[in-house]
């Protein structure tokens, strides 16, 4: 590993929107069928390099990336980077179409798809393999000498998603519920991470963003003809996009950070206490209605513009330093007998590190994750996170908060209390020493 040694980068977009005549026959999150695109889907590529060690950090505008073991494979056979120098991010966009082998998700489960489904399904799962293969391909052959720096802020347009619900019973009495709604007094993450890689000559060849947020702004919506589903890279996409605009040749990728328990303070679908009785309430905007489509252009420009403040306080002065990443598993006892398992991927650029997870992590998890590396790190929800089961990573105030088990993903985790964050703390400090002592 070179510890001094100049830093070299290159960046790469190819699209991912699928073809017009494939939308029929693929399907979103909770089954949706999409009629039309609003804006296009992207997987994008940073490669960093220094001496011998070249480490690729790729995102996908998808809510997981559907065959990671595969893709990994792929890189490695054409590149020869080992895995666990690549990232591999979703910024889990609730509007693309899905794939994958998700056994646990209900719906999503492809065996429980008609067979013209599934055909299609696979058919953009190879799709997607192409697009990256190419996108890898061209950001390493765009290596050149490259200054990073990074800088952090603030965007406001995130809040907690888990609510308490006060209901009246039928006898006078009231009892407390948790469930989906949105808690502004509830401790979210609202930092706002912006990496920047520029060449020599100052011109941007990449930005990355990251933020704790679900990129739900369009969940479910009807706006698309004949009542159909719009499919959008949603929020964290279309930041992506503003940014290319504004700095043409760059690449703007976006991650998600500890998001599990964050949504958007606006979205398509809408839970709140009825006012009879205090209990949850969902509701979904109409067909037709095109108030989805203003949300999500409204929080997009609000987001981008604080990445942008972000962005004219940088100063890009590492030019030299070491690249490097590794792999480690935080196991826990499963309620089914079989272990519990996440998967951490930490990836070190100079004295910046990054902590990815296999799931979805809940705001406090993610801050715990943080205790355990240098000062500046960030987490990144999404990485890989079909190599393993995780879901959903609560932590134990929330399973004890939600003893009726209400919230996303709580019927199908094997995660128990009393475990998850002792062990993810170990993981991570374990693999930290043994990266930043110089092992790989």
């Amino acid at each position: 590993m070179g510890n001094d040694a100049p830093i070299l980068c290159g960046a790469a977009r190819r699209c991912i929107t699928p073809p017009t005549e494939w939308l029929p026959q693929l399907r979103g999150l909770q089954d949706v069928t999409f009629t039309e695109v609003l804006d296009d889907l992207y997987v994008r590529v940073l490669a960093l390099r220094a001496g011998a060690d070249t480490v690729l950090i790729i995102c996908f505008d998808c809510d997981k990336v559907p065959c990671p073991q595969a893709y990994l494979d792929a890189i490695t056979a054409e590149t020869g980077i080992p895995a666990h120098h690549i990232s591999l991010l979703a910024i889990h966009n609730h509007t693309a179409p899905i794939g994958g082998w998700r056994p646990n998700e209900g719906p999503n489960f492809i065996l429980r798809k008609p067979a013209q489904v599934q055909e299609a399904t696979h058919r953009y799962e190879s799709f997607l393999q192409e697009r990256l293969l190419e996108a890898v391909g061209e950001a390493l052959e765009a290596l050149r000498p490259a200054r990073l720096g990074w800088g952090n802020g603030e965007s406001y347009i995130n809040v907690s998603r888990v609510q308490d619900y006060y209901v009246t019973q039928p006898d006078g009495s009231v009892t407390v519920q948790c469930g989906l709604g949105r808690d502004f007094s509830a401790p979210v993450d609202r930092r706002l991470f912006v990496l920047k890689a520029e060449g020599l000559d100052g011109t941007p060849i990449a930005f990355l963003t990251n933020y704790a947020v679900h990129n739900c702004v369009l969940i479910r919506n009807r706006c698309g003809k004949d009542g159909g589903t719009l499919l959008s890279s949603d929020l964290g996409g279309n930041v992506s996009q503003m940014l290319e605009r504004a700095y043409p040749g760059a690449v703007a990728l976006w991650s998600s950070g500890a998001a599990g328990d964050v949504n958007p303070i606006l979205s398509n679908e809408i839970f709140y206490p009825d006012p009879d009785a205090g209990a949850q309430t969902p509701y979904i905007l109409p067909a037709g209605e095109s108030a989805p489509v203003m949300m999500l252009h409204t929080l997009a420009a609000q987001h981008y513009a604080d990445t942008l403040r972000v962005i004219r306080g940088i100063s890009c002065n590492l030019e030299r330093g070491s690249v490097r990443g590794g792999v480690a598993w935080a196991e826990t006892p499963g309620k089914d007998g079989s272990p519990y398992q996440v998967r951490i991927h930490l990836t070190g650029i100079g004295p910046l590190w990054m902590a990815g997870v296999s799931g979805e992590l809940y705001t406090s998890l993610g801050r715990a994750v943080l205790e355990q590396l240098p000062q500046g790190a960030i987490v990144q929800n999404h990485d890989g996170n079909l190599l393993a089961e995780s879901g959903y990573i609560y932590d134990d105030a929330i399973l004890a908060r939600d003893a009726a088990g209400v919230l996303p993903g709580r019927h199908e985790s094997q995660q128990q209390p009393g475990y998850i964050r002792e062990t993810l703390q170990s993981a991570v400090r374990t693999l930290y020493a043994r990266l930043s002592g110089g092992a790989d």
